[in-house]
């Protein structure tokens, strides 16, 4: 291989690459913009407290697949916060079962008449959750949509230069 074509193989590879990252930058920051938005609201807003347990149960959902709809269960915790004046709550587990039995069993992980942290929401007391809130992901996509975007201009910016570079070594200009 010559060294002209050795030039036009490493311009294109630095374009290749460089659109490569500005595809997944988009990628990145449309995902971290629809994580982060839903999620944020939930992080500024809950409060911590503690919840007093006082029933357990399962709450009927109803599930989704790409295919099909079915009934599913969730764990659901009847609980007291800890906030004046005193209000019951509902704590109920993302995680979603197939079986009322299912459901059941997880309840055991917060037992009748305990108290346990949890994360209400300060806007509507009667939502809560076992653990705090974060928008911890969307930020992550962000960041490396970020890195992307600069990762991507970088190598779009070697590309050019490749192409606009003599394989002597000197410089085209377009005015020459």
């Amino acid at each position: 291989m010559d060294q002209e074509s050795s030039e036009k193989f490493r311009a294109h590879m630095s374009l290749y690459t460089g659109c490569t990252f500005l595809g997944i930058a988009l990628g990145l920051l449309i995902a971290g913009v629809f994580v982060y938005r839903d999620a944020y609201p939930k992080e500024k807003n809950y409060k911590q407290s503690t919840c007093f347990v006082f029933n357990v149960g399962y709450r009927n959902r109803t599930c989704r697949t790409r295919y099909t709809t079915f009934n599913c269960y969730s764990a659901a915790w009847e609980a007291q916060l800890d906030i004046k004046p005193r209000m019951n709550t509902t704590v109920e587990s993302e995680k979603r079962y197939q079986s009322p039995t299912d459901a059941l069993n997880q309840t055991a992980t917060h037992k009748i008449n305990n108290e346990e942290t949890c994360w209400y929401d300060g806007r509507q007391p009667t939502e809560a959750r076992w653990k705090q809130p974060t928008s911890r992901l969307g930020r992550i996509f962000l960041i490396c949509g970020g890195v992307s975007v600069f990762m991507g201009v970088f190598f779009l910016s070697l590309s050019i230069w490749l192409f606009n570079r003599d394989p002597l070594g000197s410089y085209i200009f377009a005015g020459n």
